[in-house]
């Protein structure tokens, strides 16, 4: 049995503002990633997926960071 998060009421996220370029947090499906940089005027942060081993670009309303690992 596979069981869903409700990332809404589950797990609360790490706000945006809280965010460190250069920080390592993991994500609410268990990744891990470093935060490369912010961009506030596209409002997109673009991350080091450590578990993918890739770049990716996340817009701010879709970033849903649970845990810092390291700052």
């Amino acid at each position: 049995m596979v069981k869903t998060l409700n990332k809404n009421k589950d797990i609360p996220k790490i706000p945006i503002e809280n965010l460190i370029v250069g920080g390592v947090y993991q994500s609410y499906v268990s990744d891990i990633v470093k935060v490369l940089s912010i961009d506030k005027n596209k409002k997109e942060i673009k991350l080091y997926n450590v578990t993918g081993a890739f770049n990716q670009w996340i817009s701010f309303k879709n970033i849903y960071l649970i845990k810092e690992i390291i700052a």
